[in-house]
């Protein structure tokens, strides 16, 4: 074989190989961006995207969300008026529990004045007073919680009543009569004036006083 026929032949082999390697490209580059592939791609996403299983997923997560919503708000205004219910209920407890325990002691300041202890009748008669004036403080007030003192007249003013003159000087000097009982510097001195008509006088304007507010409840 001469030179010309040897390079002839090997140039006819690397035409083959370039031409094998020119449409190895060709063919790719039609899979890649050929119309049909490209659809047949997006069309397996839209139905994956869309398909039955994934849309009643999305509906259900929807629905479902809209019932917990209903359910918080419903529970919330049933909280709601609950808690109003509640109130009410609470208010009127501590009203009863104000009358309750003045009544008792009333009861009790005519105990001692039967056994002849004027001075503790007149001092449990003072918290009768201070009771029953708590009990329409409570009604009379959003707070459950009265003012915390023993003065009868702070107290009648702040539950929003009105007295005449002679009325507020009459729960001063009651207001005292819980002072006086109390402490020593002024106990004895107290203890000497409590006669037996000087505590049926005040156990008297006491109960009046009482029904008086106990008719306002």
């Amino acid at each position: 074989m001469g030179k010309s026929e040897f390079r002839n032949q090997n140039s006819e082999v690397s035409s083959k190989k370039y031409e094998v390697r020119i449409e190895s490209l060709i063919t790719n580059h039609q899979s890649q961006f050929s119309p049909f592939t490209n659809r047949n791609s997006e069309i397996s996403n839209h139905k994956s995207q869309f398909s039955p299983l994934t849309f009643h997923h999305s509906l259900f997560t929807s629905q479902f969300s809209i019932c917990l919503s209903i359910i918080y708000f419903e529970t919330l205004y049933c909280y709601i008026l609950l808690n109003k219910i509640l109130y009410k209920v609470e208010k009127q407890d501590y009203i009863e529990y104000w009358i309750k325990t003045s009544e008792d002691d009333l009861s009790s300041m005519e105990s001692n004045f039967q056994t002849g202890k004027y001075d503790w009748a007149l001092f449990i008669g003072h918290l009768a007073l201070e009771k029953i004036l708590k009990a329409m403080w409570v009604k009379n007030n959003e707070s459950n919680i009265p003012t915390k003192t023993h003065n009868l007249l702070k107290i009648s003013e702040e539950a929003k009543l009105e007295f005449q003159e002679e009325d507020i000087l009459f729960l001063n000097r009651v207001t005292n009569f819980h002072l006086e009982t109390r402490y020593p510097d002024y106990k004895m001195d107290f203890y000497k004036g409590c006669t037996k008509e000087f505590t049926e006088e005040n156990i008297k304007k006491i109960k009046e006083f009482f029904q008086c507010i106990r008719k306002k409840m």
